[in-house]
């Protein structure tokens, strides 16, 4: 079992890759969200040979002292705040971050499921209520989805697939209507420091940037609640004999995307890997800017070996602003220089070398 004492501001953990440094970033961010950033199932966080693990987070909010305990036991997960079992939702929005990841630095250039994970994050950063609502979302999309199958695998008869289908969209329909609006409503929250971050990084003050989300290959970011709401309805009752053939919903917020343009064209068609990641990185600022403005405080700052992934001025760029942040941040990186390029009197640094963990002078 390690422990580890996180500095009040910067704590790097430094080390080769393949070492161990992202399973500590993953460790605190699946504590708090309840979900890791990279894909696989519960048991992969488990040590062969057995079927329990868990991670517990010491933290002072507020002036309090308070546990934060994540289990994993037979491949499902608990969390409990102060011994007492809590939804992940919950602690999400008590206890708010934001994840700068390799994986999020290519959301551009991959499938539109990254991009809906981006602005997700945001969602929850402007409001965090707004996890529980993906919860819901996600639940009854889960059971819309099942009873579909169970009809294709004619499992159930046609005519209580009928009845059970319209009580399930009398939820399924408010609430994909409800996790769009509020998607669009981030996304113009955003739009702002989205393109005052991009400036600051590329040095290009006069550069447009802006994010659109579209709904069936078109625009929506204009769209007002009644719009979204017909929008899934015309889509729901235009997909129902497709949706009846494949097994699965074919309309709503799981199948939307959004798309950045670059001076009013398609990033991901239109722009270098360098400008696309630097449209990623800039998002991520205007992400922490925008909660900082409403919530008058940073959330928690999780960088995994973002670093690797910049050239050397964005590199620079990024640590300029690290700098300028009063939160506390966590950092992964294969870079013995980055101490010196941080200042190293302003972090506390660990070594990572295949699992151990050695605070730096010790």
């Amino acid at each position: 079992m390690s422990q580890i004492e996180f500095d009040s501001n910067v704590t790097l953990f430094i080390g080769d890759n393949g070492q161990g440094k992202t399973n500590i970033i993953e460790a605190v961010y699946l504590a708090i969200t309840g979900k890791s950033f990279r894909p696989g199932k519960p048991d992969l966080f488990v040590k062969k040979g057995t079927h329990q693990a868990f991670i517990e987070l010491n933290i002072i909010h507020n002036q309090l002292k308070e546990s934060l305990k994540c289990e994993i036991n037979n491949n499902k997960k608990s969390v409990y705040l102060n011994n007492k079992r809590v939804s992940a939702p919950k602690i999400q929005a008590r206890f708010p971050v934001v994840l700068f990841s390799p994986e999020s630095l290519s959301a551009i250039k991959e499938g539109p499921e990254l991009r809906r994970n981006l602005v997700d994050e945001l969602l929850i950063s402007h409001n965090p209520k707004n996890s529980g609502l993906l919860a819901d979302f996600n639940n009854c999309l889960r059971n819309r989805n099942k009873l579909l199958k169970n009809r294709l695998a004619e499992k159930i008869l046609e005519s209580e697939f009928s009845d059970v289908l319209t009580s399930l969209d009398q939820s399924f329909l408010p609430l994909a209507a409800k996790v769009t609006t509020e998607r669009i409503s981030a996304l113009k929250n955003i739009e702002n420091d989205f393109c005052t971050a991009t400036q600051f990084i590329l040095d290009i003050p006069n550069t447009k940037v802006s994010v659109d989300y579209i709904i069936s290959s078109q625009s929506a970011l204009q769209f007002g609640d009644k719009e979204v709401y017909y929008a899934l309805l015309n889509r729901q009752r235009e997909l129902l004999s497709a949706e009846k053939d494949s097994g699965m919903t074919l309309f709503g917020p799981q199948r939307h995307d959004i798309q950045f343009l670059f001076d009013q064209l398609d990033a991901k068609y239109y722009c270098s890997q360098g400008q696309q990641r630097t449209l990623i990185l800039a998002f991520k600022m205007a992400q922490m800017m925008y909660h900082c403005r409403v919530h008058k405080s940073y959330p928690l700052l999780l960088l995994d070996d973002v670093l690797s992934e910049l050239d050397p001025t964005k590199r620079n760029l990024l640590i300029s602003y690290l700098k300028q942040l009063d939160t506390q941040i966590l950092l992964t990186t294969t870079d013995l220089e980055f101490p010196i390029a941080f200042g190293s009197e302003k972090l506390t640094v660990y070594k990572v070398n295949q699992g151990d963990i050695i605070k730096n002078g010790e």
